[in-house]
């Protein structure tokens, strides 16, 4: 992508080139690139749904599909579009 030094944590699940989460014992982060974006408890599903709606509301800025964030968040991807449907309410 251009512009991006495509940096990520190197222990963290990437979505693609740019976004990324990093499950540490009982939390999740979520990073654009090397920047903490997000935080929230593992077991915490709306927050993470409510996140990676966020991210693929970003869209326009070509950060992740709902395909990507859902395959790297283990949920479906009409489950993330929905919330991103959600989040725009």
């Amino acid at each position: 992508m251009p512009g991006s030094l495509g940096l990520q944590p190197a222990e963290a699940t990437p979505v693609n080139q740019r976004p990324s989460m990093l499950r540490d014992g009982d939390r999740v982060y979520y990073y654009l690139d090397i920047s903490p974006l997000d935080m929230q408890a593992a077991d915490d599903r709306r927050a993470a749904r409510r996140c990676m709606a966020h991210l693929a509301h970003l869209a326009h800025m070509q950060l992740a599909t709902p395909a990507q964030l859902a395959r790297a968040g283990g949920v479906c991807a009409r489950t993330v579009r929905r919330d991103v449907e959600r989040l725009k309410q």
